[in-house]
Order: structure tokens, then sequence, then C-alpha cells
């Protein structure tokens, strides 16, 4: 996906990393996505969800990720 940099974490603990990791974390905010900065430096976004999120909520998260990132 264009604007990540990387991945870290393991199942569905992630950590996307991004070069405006505070923009991008205001901008999904502004759309409804609660996504909080992580590491050291706040350089990824911190993605938690929970064990039983639906496939409809991944699609929409990754569709609103992508026009964010653009």
């Amino acid at each position: 996906m264009p604007g990540v940099t990387g991945l870290s974490g393991r199942g569905l603990l992630l950590g996307v990393h991004c070069a405006d990791t505070l923009g991008v974390t205001r901008r999904l905010l502004a759309r409804g996505w609660i996504v909080l900065p992580c590491g050291e430096r706040a350089e990824a976004l911190g993605l938690t969800p929970p064990l039983g999120i639906p496939e409809v909520l991944q699609d929409a998260f990754t569709e609103t990720l992508a026009e964010v990132l653009a």
C-alpha cells in the first residue's frame, strides 16, 4: 500500500509504519476510526482490533486507510 513503510506485530496486533503517523492518525479520527500512534517515536499506527472483528469492518478500514495515505 503506498504510504506504508513497514509492518510490525503479530496476529491482529499490528503496527503500520508510515511517514506521517500523527497526521494519518488525525485524518482517520476525523473519519471515525480510533487509531493510536505507537512506538518510541510514535512512528507507527497501533492497530488492536477485537478477535471477532467482522470482515466488512476490516475492508472498510483498509479502504479508508488507503484514501488517507493517498
